[in-house]
């Protein structure tokens, strides 16, 4: 990793196309070079649900085989706040106290990911006019499987990947693999600053900068999983597998 850069907390995805046009480009950086993303709300509670990684970690796996790396993930003992018992997503997350959350969720579940209105966590939400606030409901893109199809990125298969929070490391390689969606979100993201898109890019990064798994592994993964997090009433995880099934039910297919 060569550098670190600081950007005004805007839409992540154009942050992403700043390292695509710019730095991978102009600078010349190796395709194996790998770049870190962090939010300047990195330090800001959110998300405390997921397992905060550390920044060693994350690069370091970044710097293997696939590229890439979450810098936050499900951890099955921090998915359930007693604290907050009347929080719109407590009854529905009650149930899936305990269990391990996965990386992975179902794509047909995914896709129908969308949301009525979002208050941030960060720092600048004040900032924000009432006018502006009004923009994030005002989208022509209803739902993530809408929103996937504008990015013109490769079908998804049964299952894909997400990284909550803007946090994690990719390689050059795989970022201008990506470009040309990226270049088509940025375009997408430039309606405002708390928008409804925002939240679909956010769920977009992993599977545009992953490679897709190969079918038997997949398959594996979903025989695995107990189930996934309906989009009712849990918004914000819908479509993660939780639960772990006992894996030799699972070796057949891990023998193809």
């Amino acid at each position: 990793m060569r550098e670190l850069s600081s950007f005004p907390t805007l839409a992540d995805a154009i942050i992403l196309s700043h390292f695509t046009n710019t730095l991978v480009g102009a600078k010349g950086l190796e395709s194996e070079s790998v770049l870190l993303f962090l939010k300047d709300t990195f330090t800001v509670p959110h998300h405390t649900d997921l397992e905060h990684r550390d920044l060693t970690e994350v690069v370091a796996e970044a710097s293997g085989p696939s590229g890439f790396s979450c810098g936050k993930l499900p951890n099955s003992t921090l998915t359930f706040d007693k604290t907050k018992p009347f929080r719109k997503a407590w009854f529905d997350t009650i149930f899936y106290h305990g269990a391990e959350w996965s990386f992975w969720h179902d794509v047909s579940e995914i896709s129908k990911f969308t949301m009525d209105s979002y208050v941030s966590y960060g720092r600048y939400h004040h900032e924000l006019n009432e006018d502006n606030q009004n923009l994030f409901s005002a989208s022509e893109v209803p739902s993530f499987e809408m929103w996937w199809k504008m990015l013109g990125a490769p079908q998804l298969n049964k299952i894909m990947p997400v990284c909550y929070s803007g946090f994690f490391a990719v390689k050059a390689r795989n970022i201008m693999h990506a470009a040309p969606a990226l270049a088509r979100m940025q375009n997408m993201l430039e309606r405002g600053d708390n928008i409804i898109e925002g939240h679909y890019a956010e769920r977009s990064f992993a599977a545009l900068l992953l490679p897709q798994l190969p079918e038997n592994i997949t398959e594996q993964l979903l025989c695995l999983a107990d189930a996934f997090r309906r989009c009712k009433g849990s918004a914000g995880y819908c479509g993660t597998l939780y639960g772990c099934h006992d894996a030799r039910r699972c070796t057949r297919l891990v023998s193809n």
